[in-house]
Order: structure tokens, then sequence, then C-alpha cells
């Protein structure tokens, strides 16, 4: 009996420990039916996680617009105007000391920080040409800058741009005395905001008050200069159709890359346009040519053959489908690049302006388009 018992027990213990491997164990089939399951899941968990951190993305460009807005505003209850003109160094001057950029960062308002957060674009294209900078052949502005400060205290406080040109490490430079005290934007900035107003003589041709800068309406001396708050109350267009800011696109073809290390951004990368270039002819994306001949019968149906070119807006968010643009009234509205040229169009002619189509994108109802905003002078 005893050895039966024993017996017995060994077989029930292998029976226990075979059936305890049988509970333990994954055949293949389970186990490639839990991976295809799993994978299934992740497939369509990562398009809902795109979306939402693509939302979270578009409500702080949302968010960074309307800030940047009212901090122009702000400005215009000092200064009486929007602010002083474009951030350019070429075209308005020091661009610590000149440009909305430095207004709104001398005011308070970190720009560098009021980034769009969808964009591939870190950089304002300002830091492509200071890289290059040479003060002396610029003549259509005052690049330079003031002198130096001295703080109550007795500090000492550099202007940099009077010190860019000289110094051997130009990328070092520009991180410390700009880039990190957030002088910076991947936003462009609206035609009207910055040049409000083409100046034309009596045959309607452009004034350029200064020699040696081109003729073109993108030139501060061939207009009126930023937008004066005395003018939004006499124009009869509504603000929430005049564009001031926008996600910005590439700089145009031909602007230089950013030549060498800046901080965290490294040679080659590519850079935010500026602001956009104003009136253009509608078929060849040219400033209009005049007839030459006195009086108005002769310049305004050119003129009235123009439309603001808006290519230095760019989509960027959702796939680099759609542009978020801040209006005067500081309301933020999406426009969908619904063609997928990356450009967006407001009745232009596809073919030599870039355009693909003639698809309308920007419309003429929602985004204001003539050459002035002077109800006598514009349809």
């Amino acid at each position: 009996m005893r050895r039966n018992d024993r017996t017995i027990t060994v077989r029930t213990t292998r029976r226990r420990r075979s059936g305890d491997d049988v509970r333990r164990g994954f055949t293949l089939i389970e186990i490639m039916v839990t991976i295809t399951i799993i994978g299934v899941l992740i497939a369509i968990a990562l398009p809902v996680i795109h979306r939402v951190r693509e939302n979270a993305r578009d409500s702080q460009c949302r968010s960074n617009l309307r800030q940047i807005g009212q901090a122009l505003m702000q400005y215009s209850t000092r200064m009486n105007y929007l602010c002083s003109g474009a951030w350019d160094w070429k075209r308005d001057g020091a661009v610590t000391e000149v440009g909305w950029v430095a207004d709104l960062v001398k005011q308070g308002t970190p720009v560098g920080d009021l980034l769009c957060p969808s964009s591939t674009l870190h950089l304002s294209k300002v830091y492509g040409e200071l890289m290059n900078m040479d003060p002396a052949t610029n003549t259509c502005a005052d690049s330079v800058g003031g002198p130096d400060q001295t703080l109550p205290d007795g500090t000492l406080v550099p202007n940099p741009c009077r010190k860019i040109a000289t110094v051997s490490d130009k990328g070092a430079f520009l991180n410390e005395h700009l880039l990190v005290k957030t002088y910076n934007t991947n936003y462009a900035a609206g035609w009207f905001l910055v040049r409000s107003e083409v100046e034309i003589d009596t045959r309607g041709r452009l004034v350029n008050r200064r020699a040696g800068c081109a003729t073109t309406p993108r030139e501060r001396s061939c207009t009126a200069g930023p937008l004066a708050t005395a003018r939004i109350g006499t124009t009869k267009v509504a603000s929430n159709v005049i564009p001031i800011m926008g996600c910005a696109s590439q700089a145009e073809r031909g602007e230089p890359l950013l030549t060498g290390p800046i901080g965290e951004h490294e040679q080659g990368e590519a850079l935010a346009d500026s602001y956009t270039s104003g009136p253009r002819d509608k078929k060849t994306l040219k400033t209009p040519v005049m007839p030459g001949t006195p009086g108005i019968s002769s310049w305004y149906g050119p003129w009235n053959e123009t439309l603001q070119d808006y290519r230095a807006f760019g989509p960027q968010h959702f796939g680099e489908t759609s542009c978020n643009i801040l209006f005067l009234d500081i309301s933020v509205q999406p426009f969908l690049d619904t063609n997928g040229d990356k450009l967006l169009n407001n009745g232009f002619a596809a073919g030599a302006t870039g355009y693909t189509t003639d698809e309308i994108e920007l419309p003429a109802a929602q985004i204001y388009s003539q050459w002035s905003l002077d109800p006598i002078r514009a349809k």
C-alpha cells in the first residue's frame, strides 16, 4: 500500500505540474492576436493624440497672436501709432530700437516667447540679415541706432546693433544680446500695420524719399510708415478684415538661410518672413506701372488692378494646411490652403505668380486686399 500510495502521489503531482504548465503558457496564435489588437489600438490612438496636440498648438498660437495684438494696442495709447515700423534693419533701422518687435520687448512683452508653436520656422529672417550685416552699405535706414546708454547706477548698456558688424562671433553675440532677450518672432506683420499707405505723386507713381533705396511698396521710404491710430478712425474699412499679423511662411526664394549657428539654431536653418509686401499687380505680382500722365483718371485704374501680396502668411497648422491671422479688432481667424501649394491666394492669377491655381483662399469679405485704406482712393 505504501508503494502504491507513493506511486499515486507521484502521478498526481505530475498531473498537477502538467496542468500548471498549461495554465501558465500562451499559444503563438494568442500572442499574435494580442499583438495585432495592440497594433490596431495604437493605429487608432496616434491620429487622435496628434490631433489633440495640434489643437493645443493651434489654441496656443491664437492666444499668442491675441496677446501681441493687445500689446500693440497698449503701445498705440502712448505713441499714437500701433508700432514704430517693420522689424527690418535694412529698411526701418536698428532692430533693438525700431520695429514692432523692439517696441513690445521694451514695453515688457516677451515677443520671442510668443512663437507659433506649430511652425517649423523658429527664427525671423532678420537674423539671417544680421549675420551678414554691413552698416556701411545700408543707406535706407539708421541700422546701427543710438549710442550706448548709462543707467542711473552707472551700468553701461551697450547698443548691440553698433557692435554686430565688428564682433568675430556674430552668432554668440546675437544669441546673448537679442535672442535670449526675446527679440525674435516667427509671425509676419501685415503691410497695413507697418506701412499703412503708399506715397504717390500726381501721376500715381511711387514717391521715394530716400535716394538709393528700391522703389517698391515694401520700402518704408515709399510709404506713410506705420499705422496711426488717427488713421484707423477715418477709414471705412472694417477693423475685423484688416490683417495685422499672421503665421509666417518661409522667407522668399533668394533670401539667405542662416549662415552660422545662433544659440540652439544651426547653420542652414530656414527663416520666417518678416512682413507682407503690399499691393502688387494681379497678373505679375510686381509693382504697378503708371502711364505717367498727371490726373487721377490716369493712375486710379492701374492701382485698382492690384491686390495685397499676402504670401508672407503661411499655413503652419494641421499638416501645414491652416494659417492663423490676427486682425485689427484683435480677432484671430484661420484660413485654409485648400489646393496644397503652401500659399494663400486672395485673387492672383496662377502661373507666373507662384500660385498653382487661381482658387481664392482669402475671400475679400474676410480679409481686405485693396491698395489703400483711404475710402476716397480705394474702391
